[in-house]
């Protein structure tokens, strides 16, 4: 039987917040995630896609959650082939290898030179390491682009990555539909088990251009399960909107029965880290 953990993705969003899950008297962030600990066992590091943790901040995550809570960590957004300031850039790197990134505003994996980006695989591996030797790592999680089409050379990179981080477990999730389609759903599943790596199941509501279709036809060996709420966001299309605190999207979707049906098709299968990045009123 798997293990399921249940978690919101991240702690300090202001949706919880504002939702009242925090007492009064729970103000300052460390506050915030030593009683969101207490209540749940697990929580995503978004932070890390935007700049490398820092020995502070470790410090912080790590002493205001007890024994057993785990961090996923969310991959930083150069390895996922995103656009990156370069002000983003570790102090290090910018002082050692800032004359040879030859880019304006933002960069791009491919401006980096080798030495750059070795460099910067091992100095964020250090800092998942330092969570790993704690004792409340779960996974890193690489959130690719909707132009990260499944091909060749996805396909290799991916294998670099799971190269350049293969002592942590990784979990992929793709934002182009095409990667678990007819045509390549097999060879991605597959390629995806031989290599130990999770598959990130979206769920979110269908109908419009970037939805990705719903994962229970899916078998991967292991899954993070991110259920996706139903706020716009997905370029100029529009998904449907709630109703105002009642867990059930206008088309017809009860989220709070889906997520007991997910989890326990999911319990029967696989080994599952389980997020909600729905902010349920209902929770307390």
């Amino acid at each position: 039987m798997a293990k399921v953990l249940i978690g919101i993705s991240s702690w300090a969003d202001r949706g919880l917040v504002e939702s009242k899950f925090y007492p009064d008297v729970v103000k300052t962030p460390a506050e915030r995630l030593h009683y969101y600990s207490r209540k749940f066992p697990v929580a995503e590091i978004d932070s890390s896609y935007h700049h490398f943790p820092m020995n502070r901040e470790l410090d912080y995550w790590l002493n205001n959650v007890p024994d057993g809570f785990v961090f996923d960590v969310k991959a930083f957004s150069l390895f996922t082939q995103h656009p990156t300031l370069l002000t983003s850039l570790p102090r290090a790197i910018k002082e050692e290898f800032g004359p040879e990134i030859h880019a304006k505003g933002n960069i791009y994996w491919h401006h980096l030179p080798e030495k750059a980006a070795d460099s910067l695989w091992s100095g964020f591996a250090r800092s998942v390491e330092a969570i790993r030797a704690a004792g409340k790592f779960g996974a890193v999680m690489f959130q690719f682009p909707p132009w990260f089409h499944p091909g060749k050379d996805s396909f290799d990179y991916i294998s670099h990555v799971k190269q350049m981080l293969r002592q942590f477990q990784l979990a992929v999730e793709f934002r182009f539909d095409a990667w678990l389609n007819e045509e390549n759903r097999a060879h991605a599943m597959r390629f995806l088990k031989e290599r130990d790596i999770a598959l990130v199941c979206v769920d979110e509501p269908q109908g419009f251009a970037r939805a990705f279709r719903r994962w229970p036809a899916l078998l991967p060996a292991s899954v993070s399960l991110d259920f996706r709420d139903v706020t716009p966001g997905h370029g100029s299309q529009k998904p449907p909107v709630p109703k105002k605190n009642s867990g059930i999207y206008t088309n017809g979707m009860n989220c709070r029965n889906g997520y007991r049906r997910s989890a326990k098709w999911l319990k029967r299968r696989m080994n599952c880290i389980l997020f909600s990045r729905t902010n349920m009123p209902t929770i307390r």
